[in-house]
């Protein structure tokens, strides 16, 4: 089907969104049924996402930053002010790098007994806690006007996506496969509920686009009353909590029947001022499947190097 172009003031390259075609929502990009994957905006002055209440800026490559439900018809979830047309940029196949779980070749991978026996014979994970020096990251936060906690979050899934270990997950099969990237589930606080959510947010290697696509949806959920207000994480996100009161030495999630969960758990705790350094307690809890304390140290160290390079927050 040929589907008109249009031109835009940006000389961006979008097209019209053509009739007869049905568009799902997956992950935060939309999906027609024919399997191409595009990424929605308009030329008209904005779009609101029914959901989030996200408003969008015009001519603004977007999804809808809560990343409606499989499946679900996108005019549930996003509307154009006074019946303006969408625009919509063909991004390709949705089977690209960004879902992808690829099986791991048993017969050539060096960990291949290390995964069994932490498996099968001796299933376990393990936790480990520590405080990671964030004088330098702490300053750079005071002089920016972006939000501390993303910038945690970012700081994160950065260093995970960085490693296969932490991007491990079981398949439909039964057999273990890395994910292409792995997106970033994070709690937000209710304090007149005194509850939290659990939100997500598509990563972005770019500190800047992650923070504008994680910053409004913390906004927007910051009264939720339900648990999993979003009700579509994907397969392929990892877990970050913050104890922001507490600053704490040892932190253990007791987990039942944890097995299949290879994904890293973080959670983050309040910083802890010492002989004017700023500290910042983690706790991680791994699969002892998919990562030994070799990975996990090396993880701690690139994350707080990465923390005290404070080009990116700026």
């Amino acid at each position: 089907m040929e589907i008109p172009s249009v031109s835009t003031p940006r000389g961006a390259h979008f097209v019209r969104l053509p009739r007869g075609v049905t568009f799902f929502c997956q992950y935060g990009r939309m999906t027609d049924q024919h399997g191409r994957s595009w990424v929605f905006c308009l030329r008209y002055p904005f779009e609101t996402c029914h959901r989030t209440g996200y408003t969008d800026t015009p001519l603004r490559r977007s999804t809808c930053r809560e990343g409606c439900p499989v499946n679900d018809p996108l005019s549930d979830a996003i509307s154009s002010v006074e019946g303006a047309p969408y625009l919509v940029k063909k991004l390709g196949c949705q089977n690209g790098p960004m879902n992808t779980l690829t099986p791991i070749n048993l017969d050539t991978w060096p960990r291949r007994e290390h995964f069994t026996h932490y498996m099968t014979a001796v299933p376990c994970t393990y936790s480990l806690t520590t405080e990671i020096d964030v004088t330098r990251f702490a300053s750079a936060m005071r002089a920016t006007h972006r939000k501390t906690y993303i910038a945690q979050i970012w700081a994160l899934a950065r260093i995970v996506n960085n490693h296969e270990e932490f991007r491990m997950s079981i398949g439909d099969d039964g057999a273990p496969g890395v994910w292409d990237v792995v997106h970033p589930s994070f709690t937000v606080f209710n304090p007149e509920r005194e509850t939290f959510a659990s939100i997500w947010c598509p990563y972005d290697d770019d500190f800047a686009t992650f923070h504008a696509s994680a910053a409004p949806l913390l906004t927007h959920h910051k009264n939720a009353t339900a648990l999993l207000p979003q009700n579509d994480q994907p397969a392929n996100s990892f877990d970050v909590s913050s104890i922001p009161w507490t600053s704490f030495t040892g932190f253990t999630l007791h987990v039942r029947n944890p097995w299949q969960h290879l994904f890293p758990i973080f959670t983050l705790g309040r910083y802890r001022t010492h002989e004017g350094r700023v500290f910042m307690p983690l706790a991680v809890q791994v699969h002892h499947a998919a990562a030994d304390g070799f990975h996990t140290s090396r993880l701690i160290a690139e994350l707080e190097s990465l923390m005290n390079e404070t080009e990116w927050a700026g």
